[in-house]
């Protein structure tokens, strides 16, 4: 379950650096439901709008795992505290990064816990809940090794 959580995450992150170019087939393959299409939604708002993201550092966009359970019913339940420094813009000159208009660039950290479900042999992220949301600060542990 946890290595599929971790490839929806660079799949993710991989959308959003490159929202055009985005692998709609490695979304689906870790997510489904409400969670799939709230991903589509925002990464087609992200190409109708000409925007993405970058990362200043590995340490800007990462998650660490709190708790993993699997329930009696086969539903799994994972806990995140997910950091967010990425920087949203919208290139202007490709060729020229010194003209790109910053649109938000604010640390973000949050905690969440995602459902996951077994469909067709593979866990896939269903569905999320925010338990808390920290703006300008990273209040979740370093990432691990």
């Amino acid at each position: 379950m946890l290595a599929m959580f971790s490839a929806g995450s660079v799949a993710y992150q991989r959308c959003m650096i490159n929202p055009a170019g985005c692998d709609t087939a490695a979304l689906a393959r870790t997510y489904a439901g409400s969670a799939l299409a709230n991903v589509r939604r925002f990464v087609t708002r992200l190409r109708a709008a000409h925007l993405r993201v970058r990362y200043p550092s590995p340490d800007s966009y990462y998650g660490v795992v709190v708790t993993a359970t699997v329930d009696s019913a086969g539903v799994g339940s994972v806990t995140e505290c997910g950091v967010d420094g990425g920087v949203l813009y919208q290139p202007l000159d490709p060729a020229n990064p010194a003209d790109d208009v910053i649109v938000n660039d604010q640390l973000v950290s949050s905690r969440d816990v995602w459902a996951m479900r077994l469909i067709d042999g593979a866990w896939r992220r269903v569905s999320y809940r925010n338990v808390a949301t920290w703006t300008g600060v990273n209040r979740c542990p370093a990432r691990s090794a």
